[in-house]
Order: C-alpha cells, then sequence, then structure tokens
C-alpha cells in the first residue's frame, strides 16, 4: 500500500484486497449495472475475472504550425506516457525527401518532432511510425500505438512576402 509509483507515475500493483483464486466471494455479488466477469458481480472491491485490454492510442493529425516550422506536432486521442521511442522510429519526408529527426518529445495526445531544418510554406510533408524494439508509443496503462505509413501534415508555414521595388521618384 505504501510501494513507490512506477516510473511513468501510475499506482503500484498490489494485491490486497484481492480475492483469492476459489474464493467463496467469486461470483456472490449483485447486479447494480457495473462490468463484471463471470455468472455475476464477486463480493469486494476487484472483479477477479475482468480484464480489461489496455485501450491503444490512434493517430489523429500532424501538423506543422507556423510559428514552429522546424517542428512537426503528431496528435493522438489518448494521452501519451512520457516514454520516447529512438528518432529512427519515425519518417519524415518533404517533398518525398527525407528529413533528419533530431529530437522526440511526448507531451499529453502530442508527439513533438523536431527536424533539422525548418518546413517552408508550400512543402508537402509526410510522416510515418514504425514500432520500434524498446520505448514505443504507447499509454500509461501499455496501450501502444500502431505503425502509420506516410500520413499527410498540415504545412501551416505562411508564405514570407519580401518587399518589392516598384519604381523611385
Amino acid at each position: 500500500l505504501t510501494g513507490a509509483r512506477k516510473p511513468d507515475g501510475s499506482l503500484p500493483d498490489i494485491t490486497f484486497l484481492h480475492l483469492a483464486s476459489g474464493s467463496d466471494l467469486i461470483d456472490r455479488g449483485t447486479d447494480i449495472g457495473l462490468p463484471y466477469g463471470g455468472k455475476a458481480p464477486d463480493l469486494g472491491p476487484f472483479e477477479t475475472q475482468l480484464t480489461s485490454a489496455a485501450e491503444n492510442p490512434l493517430y489523429v493529425s500532424s501538423v506543422i504550425q507556423n510559428a514552429t516550422p522546424n517542428t512537426l506536432e503528431m496528435t493522438y486521442n489518448l494521452s501519451l506516457a512520457i516514454i520516447v521511442p529512438a528518432s529512427s522510429a519515425f519518417n519524415v519526408k518533404v517533398n518525398s525527401i527525407a528529413r533528419t529527426v533530431n529530437t522526440v518529445t511526448i507531451s499529453g495526445t502530442k508527439v513533438l518532432i523536431t527536424l533539422s531544418s525548418p518546413v517552408v510554406s508550400g512543402d508537402v510533408v509526410t510522416v510515418s511510425y514504425t514500432i520500434p524494439v524498446t520505448n514505443p508509443l504507447q499509454t500509461a496503462s501499455g496501450g501502444q500505438a500502431a505503425t502509420f505509413s506516410a500520413q499527410p501534415v498540415v504545412n501551416k508555414v505562411n508564405t514570407v512576402i519580401l518587399p518589392v521595388y516598384v519604381s523611385s521618384t
């Protein structure tokens, strides 16, 4: 009960108040509309046969903002654990040419990818992600993001309008 939190900040795994296998309290509760496994709910605070698979985060979109033209911002539908994959897990192409990924950071539902050089207005950008062997993108509960290929990135970098000489008097 007083154990340290896990590296991702979640609570430690404990067995306190969990029913033992074969307990007489398994399937002895009353259905009140909460999820349960087995023939009936268990008596006590934990359900022994209820297995909840970790929900996998889904890729939503990517954008490069005008204010940060060298940062590609990927968005997922769920918050991600601060477990950072190697930059080699990401492939960014600008006008069909690979652009080096310098760093990767994670903040909430966002994956921020810093590129070696900025994107300019009109560049066509795609991003791909391949699940690495270690440190895959995942939620705090362990749900892993899937591999995806060549997803379009919204390029919001504005065209720089340079002044043009017209005449002198």
